[in-house]
């Protein structure tokens, strides 16, 4: 493991304050201010600096959070069916990829009867 020169830690630092200030704009006060690739650069930064120094990973970073707390502006809700996270998709051919698979996943429902609004 590469040793953190003295600017990676101020960098790590500043990351999980923006990313911390980002999803509590997105996420509870339902007003993003950047767009969602820009903050999932700022993700994978943060993502990166952990892998290469570990001895700086922090409780207080994103990475190591669950979820936050939910906006009070929408009722819960109890999807029959869980939804299931999916993949960052970033460039094109990951797009073509994911909608490859979507393809394939209809045309089972479709042979075995099954509509996707019964899913």
């Amino acid at each position: 493991m590469a040793k953190a020169d003295k600017a990676i830690p101020k960098e790590y630092k500043n990351l999980i304050e923006e990313i911390s200030k980002h999803n509590q704009s997105y996420y509870v006060q339902d007003r993003p201010e950047i767009y969602d690739a820009e903050y999932d650069k700022l993700y994978d930064r943060l993502l990166e600096i952990e892998s290469q120094y570990p001895e700086l990973v922090s409780e207080k970073s994103p990475s190591q959070q669950v979820g936050a707390t939910p906006s009070k502006r929408f009722p819960p809700l109890t999807h029959r069916v869980p939804m299931l996270s999916l993949q960052k998709v970033t460039t094109y051919d990951e797009f073509l990829e994911f909608d490859n698979g979507q393809k394939i996943c209809l045309r089972q429902m479709k042979m075995l009867n099954i509509s996707p609004s019964q899913s």
